[in-house]
């Protein structure tokens, strides 16, 4: 029913699939309505699950092991620095404190996820965003007579370095919030209707 592009432990799509058959048989609506809903909140779930964190603004440091450091006076440290569409580089630091271990384009990845989720169903307010978020992030809808399908693709590649679980996580977490949403509307439908 919903095609995700990642790797994602089956107990997650597991999940996914029993939520969208109880919001079937709860809620009567449309198949269509409840699967923009769930990616709505899976997209919602995985901005907030990449939003930078104070340890993960930083890049990491590792200890320059290079057998000719002594002779060369190379750096004690380097810096490694993550790259979109290439593999990552070291930069040459002597603490472990240095200012270009700060990340300058932060919530790149929260803000892609944010849009993604505005196409299934209404945008999210607040928070940053980044700009050129349109070129890292395509949604995909189509019905036919038999399924539905659903997908967000992102090309983010430090994406799962980052985030490790990440599509995990959103599918979760997404879930139990659309879970929570549909059984408080059908007690309120029920209650409104008397029972």
């Amino acid at each position: 029913m919903i095609d995700v592009d990642t790797r994602i432990d089956p107990r997650s799509l597991r999940l996914l699939e029993d939520a969208l058959k109880a919001a079937d048989r709860k809620t009567g609506d449309a198949t269509e309505k409840s699967v923009n809903r769930a990616m709505w909140f899976i997209g919602r779930s995985a901005g907030a699950a990449a939003k930078p964190r104070s340890m993960a603004a930083k890049r990491e440091v590792i200890k320059n092991t290079s057998p000719n450091r002594q002779k060369k006076k190379q750096a004690r440290y380097l810096i490694k620095v993550l790259h979109q569409d290439k593999p990552p580089t070291f930069l040459p630091a002597n603490r472990k404190s240095d200012p270009r271990r700060k990340i300058a384009r932060l919530g790149l990845a929260s803000s892609v996820f944010r849009y993604a989720s505005g196409k299934f169903g209404k945008r999210q307010k607040g928070g940053k965003t980044v700009r050129g978020v349109k070129k890292w992030v395509s949604t995909h809808q189509a019905k036919t007579s038999r399924r539905i399908v659903a997908r967000i693709s992102v090309w983010l590649s430090y994406l799962e370095t980052a985030f490790p679980g990440i599509a995990d996580t959103a599918i979760r977490k997404g879930m139990a919030s659309f879970v929570r949403g549909f059984d408080r509307d059908w007690a309120t439908s029920l209650k409104e209707g008397g029972w």
